[in-house]
């Protein structure tokens, strides 16, 4: 088994910045079981992979459940360590299975099968969403079992990051909590225009000695770097690293991150992406205050039209929502409220 790296792997970056190709030269092709559910294939024939899984032909004509349910058949059918290397491209929509799985089942989720997390009480209230990312986070490391202790790549794209309702102008992985938890290892590449992309190390990759009987870490990487024109790959640069490890030395040119690469590091807003989430959030804010005006002059519309509904045996409080809510040329008011909102009317 030849493998560049063991352990949990989150890769995110725009689309094109070579997030699939780090991940697929971690080990030979045989040795990878490749979960593929992004927008294009990797260039490569599927005959290929030890194992190919095309999870968007798989979820084709299934609701999110039961495509959870499809694949949790797969996972179970693969013997442990058949495959050292595991890579899921992208996790996103896998993660949102498992995490919504428990929020469905809430009031009776129990351990009833191999990939469901040990539970003994009830999951109530707001406890559900956190109990759904440690749920995810366990599956996590349950699919790191699958490969014997080897390689887990989850592959995320970034989404436009989203505070108080106004847009930041900040991109961020599009991945749940869990990610942050159980990765060894997560980078952020971004084209560079030279071939390799830049990587960002969102989580260091540390390796671990013994010295004098002791435990002794040691960062490998710095925050970020580019890759020569010599490699081949990404590997190529950590190797180097590992021969060489950054340590607690001061970072060399080309390792210091710009503002920008920091603002991913860090999880802060540069000086531009915080005057463009300002001017986003003061027009939310401003939005917001004409439809509490609009509303206000509705208001006593809508309640007599709730009351009205009422009325009428065979419409319970969903069925009114939806008249509600109707646009205003289909006789609603164009109203986005949801059944708590339209039960403190019917409560007047």
């Amino acid at each position: 088994m030849t493998l560049r790296y063991k352990g949990i792997v989150h890769t995110t970056g725009s689309k094109d910045s070579g997030k699939t190709s780090f991940n697929l030269q971690v080990a030979p092709l045989k040795q990878i079981a490749f979960f593929h559910s992004d927008t294009k294939y990797p260039g490569v024939p599927k005959e290929e992979f030890g194992l190919f899984v095309d999870l968007k032909q798989m979820e084709e004509g299934r609701k999110l459940f039961e495509f959870r349910q499809e694949l949790v058949k797969v996972i179970d059918s693969v013997p442990v360590g058949k495959y050292p290397v595991w890579i899921f491209d992208t996790w996103t929509r896998q993660g949102e299975a498992f995490r919504n799985f428990v929020i469905a089942h809430r009031y009776d989720f129990r351990e009833k099968e191999a990939f469901v997390m040990p539970h003994d009480a009830k999951v109530v209230g707001s406890q559900s969403w956190r109990d759904a990312h440690e749920y995810e986070a366990r599956i996590i490391s349950m699919l790191y079992r699958k490969t014997g202790e080897g390689y887990l790549g989850l592959v995320t794209h970034t989404k436009e990051d989203n505070q108080g309702g106004a847009k930041t102008g900040k991109e961020v992985p599009d991945a749940g909590k869990a990610l942050n938890q159980v990765a060894n290892f997560r980078v952020w590449l971004i084209r560079s225009g030279r071939g390799l992309p830049t990587v960002i190390t969102m989580k260091r990759m540390t390796e671990a000695s013994i010295v004098d009987g002791y435990y002794q870490p040691v960062n490998v990487l710095p925050d970020r770097f580019d890759c020569t024109l010599d490699d081949k790959s990404i590997w190529d640069s950590i190797d180097r690293y590992r021969k060489n490890p950054m340590g607690n030395r001061s970072p060399a040119n080309g390792e210091i991150p710009s503002e920008f690469e920091l603002s991913i590091i860090k999880g802060t807003l540069t000086a531009e992406q915080k005057e463009i989430w300002k001017a986003n959030l003061a027009a939310e804010q401003s939005r917001q205050q004409s439809d509490t005006f609009l509303l206000d002059s509705q208001e006593d519309n809508i309640i007599a039209r709730i009351k009205e509904l009422i009325q009428n045996p065979d419409n319970g409080l969903i069925e009114i929502m939806e008249e509600i809510n109707k646009p205003i040329e289909q006789g609603g008011f164009g109203r986005d409220f949801g059944p708590a909102d339209i039960q403190s009317y019917m409560d007047r």
